[in-house]
């Protein structure tokens, strides 16, 4: 009964985040013509399909960690996913919002490279049994996939030194935002579970 219970949380969390996009992305399209408001919002939902994946990530993990350490993580995904945008600004060399968001090229923080290589760290940091440092690296990649992807709809991603791919359909960008948590849990358990297993060998060796 108990994992039924946590399969439904779990299920009704991914439609939730699937509803997330798919409310925000309208929420943005209303204020088309308002360059701040658009802008804020499209923001405020980055952060926010960042830090719902987040929580699903970590409450997975929730007898394992501290409540502070739960909420600081989701946290640091809220903020990673909003701070990205950022670049945005650093690239156009201004403060204003208009030279921010008229770039005729994409900043570098949305280069998807940079997420491949935060995934290979990923991979390598699950052979040490620091289950927190695990999770901000799976804090990380989660900001940076569900914000990369939500913008590949629009523009499609970008793979330096490649080139872009078109731009993702709709339908495969809230798959893929409402599958990237689940993955990364499946990767924390499998890894920790060989790491946890290989150590018992040595133990008995």
């Amino acid at each position: 009964m108990f994992l039924k219970n946590i399969l439904n949380l779990q299920f009704a969390l991914s439609l939730l985040l699937g509803s997330i996009c798919v409310f925000g992305d309208f929420v943005v399209e209303l204020f088309q013509s308002t360059r701040v408001l658009r802008a804020f919002f499209d923001n405020l939902t980055h952060g926010a399909v960042g830090s719902l994946a987040a929580f699903i990530i970590v409450n997975e993990f929730r007898d394992k960690i501290t409540v502070t350490e739960h909420t600081l993580l989701i946290l640091m995904c809220f903020i990673v996913a909003s701070v990205i945008d950022a670049d945005h600004f650093i690239h156009a060399k201004s403060f204003s919002l208009k030279a921010a968001t008229t770039l005729s090229a994409r900043a570098f923080l949305h280069c998807s490279t940079i997420t491949i290589g935060l995934f290979v760290l990923f991979l390598i940091g699950t052979c040490y049994r620091s289950l927190l440092l695990n999770l901000i690296n799976a804090m990380l990649i989660n900001a940076f996939v569900t914000h990369q992807t939500r913008d590949a709809a629009r523009r499609g991603f970008w793979f330096w030194p490649i080139g872009h791919t078109p731009p993702c359909p709709y339908y495969a960008y809230i798959l893929i935002t409402m599958c990237t948590p689940h993955a990364l849990i499946y990767l924390l358990k499998f890894f920790r579970n060989r790491s946890d297993n290989r150590n018992k060998l040595l133990i008995n060796v």
